[in-house]
């Protein structure tokens, strides 16, 4: 799957931002982060299976609007959070977790009642040692469950 692709329905840019989260994710230093709350699993959706985390919604509008100075960056945000809010509602899973301020506020009310829901820091190297002890504390959460 090209990491960015053009999207022609609902299903097809969940699985692209599904599978750029993942390969995300698994790259060193999060790898070790995220192996600790789910094991090695071998596919993004058997990752999504086990717990969905979400950050900014990325698909093929994102490469072109990233730059906030760009003319569409507010029109896709409000596109992105949109697209976020379907997926929140419809995703079957345990728990959701928020990677990053604007991903947790825009999403933290979408989430189906009884859902435990999580906001964590946005990982980047100034800030991992922060993540790291925030994880360990979810893992603790999750385990408890």
């Amino acid at each position: 799957m090209a990491r960015w692709r053009k999207c022609t329905n609902l299903e097809d840019a969940i699985s692209a931002h599904r599978e750029i989260f993942f390969q995300w994710a698994f790259r060193a230093p999060r790898a070790e982060v995220f192996r600790a709350l789910v094991g090695s699993p071998p596919t993004a959706t058997e990752f999504f299976r086990q717990l969905y985390i979400t950050d900014v919604w990325k698909d093929w509008g994102y490469r072109e609007k990233v730059n906030r100075t760009s003319p569409g960056y507010v029109q896709y945000g409000r596109y992105w959070r949109s697209k976020l809010e379907i997926e929140l509602k419809n995703v079957a899973t345990k728990r959701v977790v928020f990677l990053g301020g604007t991903a947790s506020c825009a999403g933290l009310g979408c989430v189906p009642d009884g859902t435990p829901a999580h906001c964590l820091v946005f990982p980047d190297w100034r800030n991992y040692s922060t993540l790291k002890e925030d994880l360990r504390q979810l893992e603790t959460e999750i385990n408890a469950a």
